[in-house]
């Protein structure tokens, strides 16, 4: 698909783009959607674009009231994060990322979400040591959820989980110190 898309960006770009402006939830959720597939599957034939859709994410995410378009906004920021950090402004978008996380009703979005935090842990981005608590609470939602596809989500999250006890233990413990018992027992589950 990425050789493929190339010609198209344009035109694809335009239709996503202007369904971010509708007035239907779902089209906007789906052109919030198309929006971070573009930058995930066009490669670096969206390089060009990426500040156009940056923006119009941005100008999404200051007016839209909706969780689920919100958490597909959030997912096409990850996929942002994901694809490669050197051609975004990463500070500012993890900060937008890590400030609407937990994600509110699209679960399934969180194997973009992991899939980011693993790019900004490899990189040894400061916002991971700085978000532990939220990223812990996104993982432990993700165990107890039953809308996320499970198989290709939790390989992420209990590796990651595995990365912050071993790199981030005093982290961590003082997480599991002032979480509900049923929480502390899904992390402690995962590192056993």
């Amino acid at each position: 698909l990425q050789s493929n898309l190339g010609p198209f960006i344009k035109k694809v770009l335009a239709a996503f783009t202007d369904a971010t402006d509708d007035d239907e939830n779902l089209v906007r959720n789906n052109g919030a959607f198309g929006l971070g597939e573009l930058v995930l599957w066009a490669g670096e034939a969206a390089l060009p674009y990426h500040a156009q859709i940056l923006t119009a994410l941005s100008k999404m995410m200051k007016s839209e009231r909706a969780p689920r378009v919100i958490d597909q906004i959030v997912a096409a920021i990850a996929k942002f994060i994901a694809t490669g950090l050197g051609s975004v402004p990463v500070d500012q978008i993890v900060t937008v990322m890590f400030a609407k996380l937990p994600l509110n009703e699209d679960f399934d979005e969180y194997g973009n979400i992991f899939k980011a935090f693993h790019t900004l842990y490899a990189a040894g981005h400061e916002s991971i040591k700085q978000n532990i608590p939220k990223i812990l609470e996104c993982a432990v939602i993700c165990h107890k959820s039953t809308l996320a596809d499970k198989d290709k989500i939790l390989p992420l999250v209990n590796d990651l989980v595995k990365r912050i006890a071993n790199d981030f233990p005093d982290e961590l413990q003082a997480v599991l110190s002032g979480i509900p018992p049923d929480a502390a027992a899904k992390l402690n589950a995962i590192l056993v």
